[in-house]
């Protein structure tokens, strides 16, 4: 934020006193940018889970075996049997952070024995009236490793009866023969070859390249007005705690950055590529570098208006003050010129190192005092000026407000943090409390840095991810995507899926 207006020490009337400037020098070494605690700006991501479910869909048949196809049973040479199993779509639950797909299974069976002179005889179940059935649970707790992948890792957790019942259960009591041990069996070789590949499969999942796409629209320079500049400045990732929620599996990505609002042209960035994904962190809030810039005339102004006309009585007369102009002279310190009249007429001047006062929101100078280029002067000439009644005057009525100008960084900050950075992609922060850090009296005018705290979050839509879709797809590019919404208004802001 810039603030100017025009103010020029000196007039046309003769004066009796005129002391030199103080001499003005200033460090050409760049300056440190106070360390402020890390911001994590959360990104929700939703990664959807049901590819996993269409995966084992497409991996174990849905019907397997053959009611007249016979096999023999081991170790009983004049017996055979045979099954047949249709089992039911997988669905998918969740409990807690594990996912669990299951399925039901019915089936038929079939057993023979060839008597050695007698006709053959047989049994059967399922064939008539109700099948058998069995029930197939499998889970998996996804997790997403440093290099973006999903890691799944599902395991067989339950292959058995559907109930305890005599309905879900298929023996050939002549040949005790258990086919439901048969059929089973099959199933579970079934699932012992396919599930290893699913794990692969997951873990090919597109991850990074969702998140990756949102931290390089971050790292641009946001404009908030004319020369005034959002930088978030990202330097990692974190990932929250993760958990289910119906077929989606959701959690927190914790974006690490230094955010801070700059003024002049706008900043060049060096792009940064996504960085390895970091562990849970304690959650932090927002923390922004504020920096507001008071010109030097606009302060001689408001000291001068402040001050004009006032009358300080000294050992040796009465002076009047005029007009102060403000300049800074480096080492962190301004340089007040005051012209005045009265019993004598002239200008000198003082010099402090600038303080905000929490108190009342002004810049003061508490340690105002004279500048060694006017001390000789004054004790040569008219030493009685020298008086500290006029030293403390300026000391406790040389101040002016900064209260306004830090309210309207903030509100400036706000207005720039709550808006769409690009389509499909918002930034939402709501700032609690702005605390001035310091004052840096600059060769072209007086820096106010400030630190506001609050809290921030990216939301990101669909709308964001069908700008990456190649031509003829739809806009629903691929099973990781943070933060879906049908909209593509900014969602309310919400906590991580439980």
């Amino acid at each position: 934020m810039i603030l100017a207006t025009a103010c020029k020490l000196g007039g046309g009337e003769s004066s009796d006193l005129m002391a030199p400037p103080p001499a003005r020098h200033f460090a050409a070494t760049a300056e440190e940018p106070p360390r402020l605690p890390v911001t994590v700006v959360d990104l929700p991501l939703l990664v959807d889970v049901t590819t996993a479910v269409d995966l084992l869909e497409k991996g174990l048949p849905t019907r397997f075996g053959d009611i007249n196809k016979r096999q023999p049973v081991p170790g009983k040479k004049r017996a055979a049997y045979a099954y047949q199993v249709w089992r039911e779509p997988f669905r998918i639950s969740v409990k807690s952070d594990t996912f669990v797909i299951a399925s039901t299974i019915h089936y038929q069976g079939k057993g023979w024995y060839k008597p050695p002179i007698a006709p053959e005889i047989g049994g059967s179940c399922g064939l008539k009236g109700d099948q058998p059935r069995a029930r197939i649970a499998i889970s998996f707790r996804p997790v997403i490793n440093r290099d973006w992948q999903l890691v799944a890792n599902p395991r067989l957790t339950y292959l058995g009866r559907y109930t305890d019942t005599d309905r879900d259960q298929c023996k050939v009591t002549f040949l005790s023969l258990d086919v439901t041990a048969k059929v089973l069996d099959a199933a579970r070789s079934a699932l012992k070859a396919e599930l290893p590949r699913l794990g692969r499969q997951l873990k090919a999942l597109n991850v990074r390249g969702e998140v990756e796409k949102v931290w390089t629209e971050i790292q641009k320079p946001i404009r908030l007005t004319d020369s005034v500049w959002l930088l978030l400045q990202p330097e990692g990732v974190r990932l929250g705690e993760l958990s289910g929620t119906r077929e989606m599996l959701g959690g927190t990505i914790g974006i690490s950055a230094h955010p801070k609002i700059e003024t002049g042209p706008q900043p060049s960035v060096g792009f940064l590529p996504l960085p390895a994904l970091e562990p849970a962190a304690a959650a932090t809030g927002l923390s922004m570098l504020l920096e507001g810039r008071f010109d030097y005339p606009l302060i001689g102004s408001s000291l001068t208006k402040a001050l004009m006309g006032k009358k300080v009585s000294l050992p040796g007369g009465e002076i009047e003050l005029k007009e102060v102009g403000v300049f800074g002279i480096g080492g962190g310190r301004l340089a007040l010129g005051v012209r005045f009249g009265g019993s004598v007429s002239g200008r000198i001047y003082f010099v402090g190192t600038p303080r905000y006062d929490d108190s009342t929101g002004r810049i003061v100078v508490p340690d105002l005092n004279y500048d060694a280029s006017t001390t000789p002067l004054l004790v040569k000439s008219v030493a009685w000026l020298r008086a500290d009644a006029l030293r403390d005057f300026l000391r406790t009525h040389a101040s002016f407000p900064s209260t306004d100008a830090v309210d309207k960084l903030a509100a400036l900050a706000v207005k720039g943090m709550n808006r769409q950075l690009t389509e499909g992609v918002y930034l939402t922060a709501a700032l609690s409390k702005t605390r001035v850090l310091r004052l840096l009296p600059r060769e072209d005018a007086l820096y106010l840095q400030a630190q506001t705290e609050g809290q921030a979050a990216l939301h990101v839509t669909n709308g964001f991810f069908s700008r990456f879709a190649h031509p003829g797809e739809s806009g629903t590019t691929s099973p990781a995507a943070a933060g879906k919404s049908a909209s593509h208004r900014p969602p309310a802001r919400r906590r991580p899926p439980s």
